[in-house]
Parts: C-alpha cells; structure tokens; sequence
C-alpha cells in the first residue's frame, strides 16, 4: 500500500468542482510555498503564488491542494474519496486484497484534511488510484476491474467471458472533462512534459510520495515517485501507474516515473494496434485522396490494391502486406476496413491471417515488421 499523494489531488479538484465549491476560473494563492497552518507547515517543492485549479495541478502544489480540501470539508472529502474507490475492495477476485485506509471524518484533526487533500494520512493501492483515474477517462464512471477477460477451453467452449460492469458514477461528464483537460495541461506544459507520448494526448499526474519510517515512525527521507495517467486523452484506451521505489539520486515523480510511464504507454498502444494522429491523418487523407482520383481517369497508384474475390457484406479479404513499410501496411489495412496489430519496425515480413483470407471486418491483423537488409 502507499500514499497516492500527487495524484490524489486530481481527485480532490474533481471532487470540489462536481459540488460546486471551486470555481475552475477562480485563482487561489498558494502562499509562495509555505503556509503555516494548525500549527504545521506545509510547504510546496517550488514557489507558487497564485494558480488557477488547473495550475494547481500542472504545478503539483500541496498548499494550494489542502486549501481545496478545505473548501470541501471533512466530510464531503472523505465522502468524495470514498466514492472514486478508496477506504473499499475493489473486488478483482485476488486473495488478500487490501481496502486500503481513510480517516475517519468523525475523528480526524482540521489539520488530516490539508494532508490528505495532497495525498498523505491515507493509504491506497496501485489498483484502487489507477481504477480512479480511470472514471475521469472514463466520463465520470467507476469500472469494476477484472484480470480474466476471457478463458476458452480446447474445445472451444466459452468458460468465462467478462463484460464492462460500472460500479457507479463519480463524477459528472462535465466535471470528468474539464478535469481531463488540466491533466492533459500537466503533461503538456506541467510537471509530467516527459510523460509525453508522441502522436498522443496524454493526461495525467505526477506523484512524489514521502515514506512512513518503520523505525521511528513519521515519514522519513525515502520517496515513491509515481506517474498516473491515460491515454489517448481524446478516446482513452488505456489506463497507466508507474511507480518507482526509493529512487535514487532525482526523487520526482516527473523525472523519474514520467519517462519510463511515456515508453511503457506508447509500447501498450502498439500491442492493442491504436494508431498515433499523425497515421490516422494519412489515413483519412488517402481515403479523400482515393474519392477525388475516382470522379477522373483511372491511373496507377504506387501501391496498387490487389484484386481479390468478391465478399458478401460485413465480410473483408485480407490484402497482402509483404514488403510493406509500416504506414503503407496500416494504409492497405485501413482501405479493407481491418485494424492493425504491429509488431517490430521496418517492412512486412509475415501476417496473420494470410493474404486473401475472408475476415469479419474489423478484424486484427497482425503484422510482424523487420529491418530490411
């Protein structure tokens, strides 16, 4: 278990704007990095003067945050926290599955609601914060997690089959939509810019969490550097937490965390076949292309589409890749209305299914690529 301090600010935003108590135009001062509050200090790891809530994430600040937490309250806090699935199992069927800790709102001093409201006095796992992330991608909604999505037997009976299962909705979609927004802000212009993936929006937070001493209890000089985020932020596919413990030398989250968050993203998208703009561009602008060359004459292409047998509705014929460089793979794949699954770089060396196969479409092929020579 650890702290999802950092990211847990995210929810905190979330949670002050859905109940109205935050305006997201409304700049809050964040004390140039030290506020001396119930007698404590809280300090921020940089200078902050006045933010708006979306500054307030692209800087990371924890004074600001607290304020934020103040504006909600004990109770409405823990009551937000709660409902994006901290403080619960989350029910994905593992043994010893932990609930993870909140204080309780009865009992907590004034001072627990600044802390928690930038990520410590609680205690979550890497489960519960990237199944909360996952509602802002999501629209505002909580998805239930599973490991199996599918298990067949050699028969080909279908033993299990898991389906979308919405626990509840956190968020409204308005909220969840200006939330991904200042997310998208951190990585583009924030603490998370080595988050970023080329071709791809990316939002997300980073984290640096101080470590509970074991020894002398308090927290202690060890850190967990996290980065928590999705992608693509336009069309979310995938939901993402990197955290690296104890690291040494740079402690941040943003440096540590982010660029590692950045190659394991962009390699999760490629293995589930999600285009970058840039392909999904030339692929839109080939098939505009394609409509205008065929109101004219008829006239050789560079990359001429084999021909192939008649297929009923519904149905694709695989083309044949062999040779191709990637775009020119995924542009013949786009023209039969296939998706691609690319595996290596360079040209085409084998497909699956086979060229000239009848397919669903939107079927996945894979490609298997290598350097040519």
């Amino acid at each position: 278990m650890a702290q999802p301090r950092g990211a847990g600010k995210s929810f905190v935003v979330a949670a002050a704007l859905d109940a109205g108590v935050l305006d997201p135009n409304q700049p809050l001062y964040c004390e140039n990095g030290l506020w001396e509050r119930y007698g404590h200090r809280i300090h921020d790891t940089h200078k902050v003067a006045w933010a708006s809530p979306a500054a307030v994430l692209r800087e990371s600040s924890n004074i600001c945050a607290a304020k934020i937490g103040e504006t909600l309250g004990k109770q409405r806090l823990m009551t937000a926290l709660r409902t994006f699935g901290f403080g619960e199992r989350t029910g994905v069927g593992l043994p010893g599955e932990a609930r993870g800790s909140l204080p309780d709102p009865a009992r907590m001093p004034n001072i627990a609601v600044d802390t928690v409201s930038f990520g410590q006095g609680l205690s979550a796992s890497g489960l519960q914060t990237v199944m909360a992330m996952a509602a802002i991608a999501n629209g505002g909604i909580l998805l239930k997690p599973f490991i199996v999505a599918r298990a067949v037997a050699p028969d080909g009976t279908v033993l299990l089959q898991r389906q979308r299962e919405e626990v509840r909705r956190v968020l409204r979609p308005v909220t969840a939509r200006a939330v991904a927004a200042m997310l998208e802000d951190v990585v583009a212009k924030g603490t998370g810019m080595k988050a970023q993936v080329e071709g791809f929006r990316v939002a997300g937070k980073t984290g640096t969490a101080q470590k509970v001493d074991p020894v002398r209890g308090g927290y202690g000089a060890k850190r967990l550097a996290s980065f928590l985020g999705f992608l693509p932020a336009d069309d979310p596919r995938l939901a993402i937490l990197v955290a690296v413990d104890e690291p040494e030398g740079d402690v941040f989250g943003g440096s540590v965390a982010a660029p590692a968050w950045s190659a394991i993203a962009a390699e999760g998208l490629r293995q589930i076949g999600v285009l970058p703009d840039t392909v999904r561009e030339e692929i839109a602008l080939a098939s505009v292309a394609r409509d205008d060359d065929s109101a004219g004459d008829t006239t050789l292409e560079e990359d001429p589409p084999p021909r192939v047998a008649p297929r009923s509705p519904g149905q694709s014929v695989v083309p044949d890749l062999a040779g191709l460089p990637a775009r020119s793979a995924v542009r013949r794949l786009a023209e039969a209305a296939l998706e691609p699954e690319l595996r290596g770089s360079g040209r085409t060396v084998s497909q699956f299914p086979r060229p000239g196969a009848v397919v669903k479409r939107g079927a996945r092929v894979r490609v298997t690529l290598a350097p040519s020579g």
